[in-house]
């Protein structure tokens, strides 16, 4: 199923499109602080989860490679719930001609949304 999704979003990183039943406004995130934000404020104390700190999300998504470039996004719903998610490019081949999309970090309102909400957006 995850395999299928991400083949799913395999060249559409410059358009990400938003599926009709989801209802999510998608786009561009570049404020680091308020994905920070975010990801404090969805947290579960129950499970163990990665930081995400202001300083992680800027180093791990801001310093992009050409070899490696990453895209954050952000969404929203109509009643101002939001999450965000970050996406890599990447290519095999000799040529580079096998292109995909690689899935790199989620984060959403767990109680607000179901996971497949977030990963048709992603998608």
């Amino acid at each position: 199923m995850l395999a299928r999704m991400i083949g799913l979003g395999t060249d559409t990183l410059r358009t990400v499109p938003v599926k009709a039943p989801s209802r999510l406004a998608v786009a561009k995130a570049q404020d680091c602080e308020r994905l920070a934000e975010l990801s404090r404020k969805h947290r579960d104390a129950i499970l163990l989860t990665n930081e995400r700190s202001m300083e992680f999300l800027q180093w791990r998504y801001e310093h992009s490679t050409a070899a490696s470039p990453r895209q954050v996004y952000s969404f929203k719903d109509k009643a101002g719930i939001e999450g965000w998610f970050a996406l890599a490019q990447v290519s095999r081949g000799r040529r580079g001609q096998v292109r995909g999309t690689v899935p790199l970090d989620f984060d959403w309102p767990r109680q607000k949304f179901k996971l497949s909400h977030v990963l048709s957006v992603a998608a």
